[in-house]
């Protein structure tokens, strides 16, 4: 089901009409029924302004649209157009959530593999320092 079809559906189904949808959204009715009419897709804000409309968590509204819904989340390039940033494309759907917390779990083991590295280099630093403190003395010995 496509999220317009899933907001027709949940909003029909809690007895709301296609205005007081668009005004809890704070849009205007032509541009709610656009979304609802599947002609356009709703950013990542309004996804989540939706689900709260319906008591619902991000993930568990996307989860409702059974054939996924695909969001973009974008750093500062959008604002810049400095396309060097990273980009993250999320697909959720059926086993949405499934797919967030594999990525969750990736992020997080890399974060983690970064900071071993860094307190790798943080004991190699101190030994280094250890080191010139050594040839500094032995330095001054002959001086």
């Amino acid at each position: 089901m496509k999220i317009g079809t899933a907001i027709k559906f949940l909003r029909e189904l809690k007895g709301m009409t296609q205005d007081e949808l668009a005004e809890k959204l704070n849009m205007t009715p032509n541009g709610y029924g656009h979304i609802e009419r599947n002609l356009g897709n709703p950013n990542l804000p309004k996804i989540e302004k939706i689900a709260k409309v319906f008591d619902m968590t991000t993930v568990e509204f996307l989860d409702f649209c059974e054939n996924g819904a695909t969001f973009f989340i974008a750093g500062d390039n959008q604002q810049t157009g400095d396309s060097s940033n990273h980009q993250n494309y999320y697909i959720c759907g059926k086993s949405g959530h499934e797919t967030l917390l594999a990525e969750l779990e990736k992020a997080r083991a890399t974060i983690q593999y970064k900071d071993e590295l860094l307190a790798q280099q943080l004991r190699e630093i101190q030994s280094l320092n250890k080191h010139i403190e050594l040839l500094e003395k032995n330095l001054s010995k002959y001086e």
